[in-house]
């Protein structure tokens, strides 16, 4: 797996409009054609939830995705890291085949939803009439490692 972090989100971090103990944020599923690790421009060109094309369609998915339970922000002294972590989001029933995971800062319109990060499965994920867990790697959906400059 591997993640992918918006520049639209570094920049609302910086500025103070986000704070990962107060809001809501979901994680939807995308397909094939999405993959903002292949296409680093994504990183820059998409800032919202509209932005996103491809959103997976299926029994026991609903457009948006979930919201995430148990967010938490951890540092970690020893690495200089600073992790955004949550509970694998889960659906019940599904059927359908995901490629990754897009997550973002739940405002109610996915032309103000913040786009987070994004994590790849590496390849197709498919499930049928079952529960599909969205795994978030154990360094979290969004990290952050400060480096100082020379």
């Amino acid at each position: 797996m591997a993640n992918v972090i918006y520049g639209k989100a570094l920049h609302s971090l910086l500025k103070a409009d986000l704070d990962f103990d107060t809001l809501t944020v979901k994680a939807m599923l995308v397909g094939t054609t999405y993959d903002a690790i292949a296409a680093n421009t994504k990183r820059d060109s998409h800032n919202f939830r509209s932005d996103v094309t491809d959103e997976v369609t299926g029994t026991g998915y609903s457009s948006g995705g979930v919201a995430l339970t148990g967010l938490t922000v951890t540092r970690d002294d020893a690495n200089d890291i600073y992790y955004v972590d949550a509970d694998d989001p889960s659906w019940a029933g599904a059927s359908f085949t995901a490629y990754g995971m897009v997550f973002y800062k739940d405002t109610g319109n996915a032309a103000t939803d913040i786009l987070l990060g994004y994590v790849s499965f590496g390849g197709a994920q498919t499930v049928t009439a079952q529960t599909f867990t969205g795994t978030i790697p154990a360094t979290g959906f969004f990290a952050l490692e400060p480096k100082s400059g020379s």
